[in-house]
């Protein structure tokens, strides 16, 4: 199932095995396609949907949270590279992140639910992030994957309007809410 349109912003998804329990859903893969570049793992049995589920309802409940003082002016390559450094990288004590300290950007960016992706399961195991930035009536959703290769090759930054960008995130609920669900029923 893909809600959306994979060359701007799309969530793809596929239901290998059912499960009844809600905290589990069902086996399969979840996807994010963003400007034409696809970040998650693509296999039958990737992860258990749950995590990725409560995510997109998650971010549909906290509709305009997602705030960060640099999400509109930074350019997407410094904000995956500071990311990238912060989290992964030993850092100097004075070494600043627009401004912040690394655990200062992380705090922030936790508090604040940048982070969409990886979304606590084994569906971003390919090393993608996708960072998800609320600027007023517009959304800007960056992706890239911590990979050996170079950062720019796996850099997607894209700009669309909150309602565009929320209806891909509810369509793909109801969808998958829905596929679930008649497999519930004999």
């Amino acid at each position: 199932m893909i809600a959306g349109d994979p060359s701007a912003i799309a969530i793809e998804s596929g239901l290998t095995h059912w499960y009844a329990d809600r905290g589990q859903l069902g086996m399969g893969f979840f996807l994010i396609h963003l400007g034409g570049k696809t970040y998650g793992v693509r296999e039958p049995e990737a992860t258990l949907l749950a995590c990725s589920f409560d995510a997109v309802d998650h971010r549909l409940a906290h509709r305009g949270s997602h705030v960060a003082p640099f999400g509109a002016t930074a350019t997407a390559e410094e904000i995956a590279s500071a990311w990238l450094r912060a989290n992964f990288e030993e850092t100097e004590p004075n070494e600043r992140f627009f401004g912040m300290t690394a655990v200062e950007l992380t705090d922030l960016m936790a508090e604040r639910e940048i982070v969409w992706a990886p979304d606590g399961d084994e569906a971003f195991d390919d090393g993608s992030f996708v960072l998800h930035f609320d600027l007023g009536s517009k959304v800007r959703l960056i992706g890239f994957k911590n990979r050996d290769d170079t950062l720019a090759a796996t850099l997607t930054d894209v700009s669309m309007e909150a309602e565009e960008f929320y209806e891909v995130l509810r369509s793909w609920k109801e969808g998958f809410e829905s596929e679930w669900e008649s497999r519930r029923s004999p």
